[in-house]
């Protein structure tokens, strides 16, 4: 009797256990799964905000550079501006040159304004005309190619 009560025992602890074994494995595997899937797809959504807002700041950028490059006071400048070839250092004075490099240099201090970041603008013109924002001094510049900063080794 002794030996049956055993058996009873020992088969409903299987009955019982067993099935809890196999069902607890069983959901801390789909555990790990849906973890795993859960926190890729999350990864994924975050790099696509970082890649969308990337490209927005790019194209942000794009947009500035096209609007500015296209302002007639840009597009006017042409030849007008101060020339630094064959010139010692001195120092930039573009409030003092001509009215397309007044307009230009107030037009960069605007920019310097609504872009408290920006550290400097300038342009170059082909004829060896030059300005920037801030005020500064030269080097002495000898060739077109120094102004344009084509570097011969």
């Amino acid at each position: 009797m002794l030996n049956f009560r055993i058996k009873l025992i020992a088969a409903f602890l299987i009955a019982v256990v067993l099935p809890l074994l196999v069902t607890n494995y069983l959901e801390s595997q789909e555990a790990k799964a849906y973890a795993s899937k859960s926190f890729e797809n999350g990864f994924q959504k975050d790099v696509k905000q970082i890649e969308d807002r990337v490209s927005l700041i790019f194209s942000q950028y794009k947009n500035n550079v096209g609007y500015v490059s296209g302002d007639y006071r840009f597009q006017s400048v042409k030849g007008n501006l101060t020339k630094y070839l064959e010139s010692n250092a001195v120092q930039m004075q573009p409030l003092l040159g001509s009215e397309e490099e007044v307009r230009l240099f107030n037009l960069f201090q605007t920019l310097s304004t609504n872009y408290p970041k920006l550290a400097y603008a300038y342009m170059g013109t082909e004829e060896g005309g030059y300005t920037q924002w801030p005020l500064g001094s030269t080097e002495k510049i000898t060739t077109q190619e120094h102004v344009l900063g084509i570097r011969r080794d």
